[in-house]
């Protein structure tokens, strides 16, 4: 064979050739980052440790700098907010989404080698950050050397791996959160259909060209004479899930033609199959690999090939269900080949500075502190209006909208989650002791309303008897079928709002699948943990998403609490029943607009920073609080440590209702007279009944 020359790295494709590297400007940087990609190649070749590696090529450092010279992320293009035909196929995208599955490795030709037909001259290319390797024109792609490296001396040709995971559209994200983020994106100057490579159009029914795989799992496609022209990734162990979550309910036609499952309670786009490289090197830097139901932010590279030689747009005649839901058509699910990636820490208001952005986030607070009475005062009053008039239960909304998981204390398999808020609002109950099957009318319209317009990330879902007999609230996996886990309601990005309705539960008799996704509620509740079922073993995940439920009577879904220890304190708070017409809620956020210095906007920003400024307590009302506790434990033998629990959480929050790093006494004394009128409450009401007819 001829001799391999060090000095022989070429571009992959000729069209790239064509464009030369470095790049010209920073926006054809970006409009071209395979460019970039084939001159750090080109750099790296001539290291033969580095170019066997897959490592250290430099690539992520350079497309920060073409980033930063762009000025800045907001100059890279939008996936899940651009619509694909905007997009060119080759440019540098970014992606927000939760990640909802995480697939098994695929190996992939990392380095590869094309021999030219007419000289024999061998070139080495790089094989990452595409689907597909192909030849160019006049070239020959050689195949996979046999044998281990210890017998191949000089030679290149290198397997790497990479990791799929299917990212969707961040679920339950409030419209107006959807508009702020539209409005952060750059507009694509380069349309599609420019300067795209032709599409490759699927295998037709005549063709009788095989495709062989030799040693190293790649699919080769062959041209007519028999030579390889172009080589696909394949899975490194069979293609099922590592690890894996569904999100809501819905679909897309497309993507379920393909035989490919795809849901997201309250998201609308595409999904994108993420493809993870180099995470070896990206925990080097500090980076963690995203892990299943993040929120995460990935920069990368747009592709629209398919990514497979038997491409299910001709029905996949040749894959079965698993190999076809594991491989999307690229038009249902676009690939994005990551080179960076950031995990969205907090709650992603896009009203706000980064959280990343540790200095302007805290101007931000700063601004914020001087106004938070009065911004905690104008939300109060607009909770209010949609709970009927109810000021203190729309207190104790605010504090349950607001809080979150701190930590987690206590035995394996039984520890508290410390400062989680589970609520429950306990309208009367029906006046009549036959309850219809079709049961009342719902609870939270009017709070889910206002909720909506002025957080980020809120699901509401109606109980009925219907829905708990119906399909699993959980992830749960097809182990029968696409071997992908099914979409599930329950799963939910961190920090969601979760509202669950019992105002339409009617009579009706629960089945085994019924009880479960009961208990599956009460232990999001109250535990903050969510099991996912994958077939031989269920995996309890842990979980950040406040739930509120809403009743007539005692709550279905705490009757139905874990025992074990491990869930917080329940907090009931009696309520009328409230039949609030939206339109009232939409008029009070009207008012609230145009008598508050900057708006809903300034609401909105306001609750994000109070949820993300924890409040602690100082040693003053740490005694303050154990003599009070000393005191009512003497007076009532009811008053548990579970009740101190609930006390000093109700102060945290109410301190960071006012951005306050410390609980003051004047928060605490404010606390006591809160519970004491709760519980005043509860002891004018009668002892609640069990949810109406409703058995288990």
């Amino acid at each position: 064979a001829p001799a391999r020359a060090p000095q022989d790295a070429q571009p992959r494709h000729p069209h790239e050739r064509e464009m030369g590297t470095p790049t010209s400007s920073a926006a054809d940087a970006l409009a071209r980052p395979l460019a970039i990609a084939d001159a750090c190649f080109v750099a790296a070749a001539a290291d033969p440790a580095r170019l066997a590696s897959g490592h250290g090529w430099g690539l992520r450092a350079a497309i920060e700098q073409a980033i930063a010279a762009a000025g800045g992320l907001s100059a890279v293009p939008a996936l899940d907010v651009t619509p694909l035909e905007q997009l060119r196929p080759g440019s540098l995208v970014r992606f927000q989404g939760m990640v909802q599955d995480t697939w098994d490795p695929e190996y992939f030709l990392g380095v590869y080698e094309t021999r030219n037909d007419e000289t024999g001259e061998i070139r080495v290319h790089s094989g990452k950050y595409v689907d597909v390797v192909e030849a160019p024109p006049g070239h020959t792609l050689l195949p996979l050397p046999r044998g281990p490296p210890s017998q191949r001396p000089g030679e290149r040709t290198a397997l790497f791996q990479r990791t799929p995971m299917l990212v969707v559209p961040t679920p339950a994200f409030s419209p107006w959160a959807a508009d702020a983020r539209s409005a952060t994106c750059a507009t694509p100057a380069v349309p599609m259909s420019t300067g795209s490579r032709p599409k490759r159009s699927g295998r037709d029914d005549d063709d009788d060209d095989e495709s062989v795989t030799p040693s190293g799992g790649m699919d080769i496609d062959e041209s007519a004479n028999g030579a390889p022209k172009r080589a696909f990734a394949v899975n490194a162990v069979g293609g099922g899930n590592s690890d894996a979550a569904g999100a809501g309910a819905g679909a897309m036609d497309a993507a379920t033609g393909a035989g490919f499952r795809y849901a997201g309670l309250g998201a609308k786009g595409r999904p994108v199959v993420v493809k993870l490289y180099d995470e070896d090197e990206a925990s080097k830097l500090g980076a963690t690999s995203p892990k299943v139901s993040e929120l995460v932010e990935f920069v990368g590279i747009l592709s629209l090939e398919q990514d497979t030689p038997d491409a299910p747009e001709d029905g996949g005649a040749d894959m079965d269900e698993d190999e076809r839901s594991h491989r999307p058509t690229a038009t249902a699910a676009p690939r994005l080949h990551c080179i960076a990636w950031s995990t969205l820490g907090g709650r992603p208001n896009p009203l706000l500075p980064s959280i990343a952005a540790i200095e302007a986030r805290n101007v931000a607070r700063t601004q914020a502190s001087a106004a938070a009475p009065a911004l905690r005062n104008i939300v109060v009053q607009t909770l209010a209006v949609a709970l009927g008039g109810d000021v203190l239960a729309a207190e104790y909304v605010l504090l349950w909208a607001l809080s979150g998981v701190s930590a987690r204390v206590g035995p394996e398999g039984g520890k508290s989650p410390i400062g989680s808020l589970p609520l429950s609002l306990a309208a009367p109950p029906p006046a009549s002791a036959t309850v219809s099957a079709a049961g009342g009318a719902p609870l939270a319209s009017g709070l889910v309303k206002a909720l909506t317009e002025l957080t980020p990330l809120v699901a509401s879902v109606p109980i009925s008897v219907a829905l708990l007999n119906g399909p699993s609230l959980s992830p749960i996996r097809d182990v029968s079928g696409s071997n992908l886990l099914a979409s599930a309601p329950l799963q939910l990005p961190a920090h969601t709002l979760l509202l669950l309705d019992e105002g339409i539960l009617g009579a009706g008799e629960l089945t085994q699948r019924g009880v479960a996704n009961l208990r599956a509620l009460a232990t999001l509740a109250h535990s903050q943990t969510l099991s996912y079922d994958f077939g031989p073993y269920n995996l309890d995940f842990p979980t950040d998403t406040p739930a509120l439920i809403l009743s007539r009577g005692k709550p279905l879904s705490a009757s139905a609490a874990p025992a074990a220890p491990g869930g917080a304190p329940p907090c009931v708070m009696p309520i009328d029943d409230i039949l609030v017409d939206p339109s009232t809620v939409d008029a009070t956020l009207a008012t609230a607009a145009a008598t508050t210095l900057g708006g809903l906007s300034a609401l909105r920003a306001y609750l994000t920073l109070a949820a993300e400024s924890p409040s602690s307590l100082t040693e003053a009302i740490a005694m303050k609080a154990q003599n009070d506790f000393v005191a009512a434990r003497q007076a009532d033998a009811t008053v548990s440590a579970e009740t101190l629990h609930l006390w000093c959480s109700l102060a945290r929050l109410r301190a960071q209702a006012e951005l306050s790093p410390e609980v003051t006494a004047a928060h605490w004394e404010a606390t006591r007279v809160a519970e004491s009128q709760r519980l005043a409450r509860l002891a004018a009401r009668e002892a609640l009944p069990k949810g109406p007819g409703v058995h288990v």
